[in-house]
């Protein structure tokens, strides 16, 4: 800069000096990217108790897009049969689930539901490493150990401010804010009109 101080990174995207800055773009990049879905997650959690179906249903897209791209991109791509059997069961689960009504469901159907849920659980850490190495690559390139621990750290501290903030909602949101919102208040939510 002409006037002889320093430019500022973040205004820059860490472009005034031509260097990254050693990953710290990569770390503000990926733990903006992470805490956003980690926080809504969290909200939701500490809002009702449970989480929300989209956060489900999010898993079954990523890992049918992913091995939809596989198959379409066989040639090019190279993924192992074993993988993509990873990453079936949130699709099986979604599918099984429209084939399957669960309003007047048989034993037999409540439990192929829930054998398809705890192997859903089982397959997570997976899919949740292979849409990290896809969504996050930054992080994996990341100079140091310090820098990566301060992005699990920095998520983590989102994860608890976004389960806090959605398990004492009452204090900055009111009901009506979630009716607004699309969604059902939980039961603690201020109602409106109250200071």
């Amino acid at each position: 800069m002409a006037s002889g101080r320093s430019a500022d990174d973040l205004l820059d995207g860490f472009t005034a000096s031509g260097a990254r800055k050693d990953g710290l773009r990569a770390y503000l990049t990926t733990t903006v990217v992470a805490s956003l879905y980690v926080f809504d997650t969290a909200f939701h959690y500490g809002a009702y108790r449970t989480i929300n179906f989209h956060q489900i249903q999010h898993i079954a897209v990523v890992s049918l897009v992913i091995v939809i791209g596989a198959l379409l991109l066989r040639r090019r791509l190279h993924v192992h049969l074993w993988v993509l059997a990873l990453l079936a069961p949130p699709i099986l689960l979604f599918l099984y689930r429209l084939a399957t009504p669960q309003k007047h469901a048989v034993e037999a159907i409540r439990l192929s539901d829930n054998a398809l849920v705890i192997l859903n659980i089982v397959v997570l850490p997976v899919i949740g490493w292979i849409v990290a190495r896809l969504l996050a690559p930054e992080y994996f390139n990341l100079p140091g150990w310090r820098l990566k621990l301060a992005v699990l750290t920095t998520v983590a501290i989102i994860a608890a401010i976004g389960y806090l903030a959605g398990r004492f909602n009452d204090r900055s949101l009111t009901c009506q804010d979630f009716i607004t919102a699309g969604d059902k208040p939980p039961a603690n939510c201020m109602p409106s009109g109250h200071p």
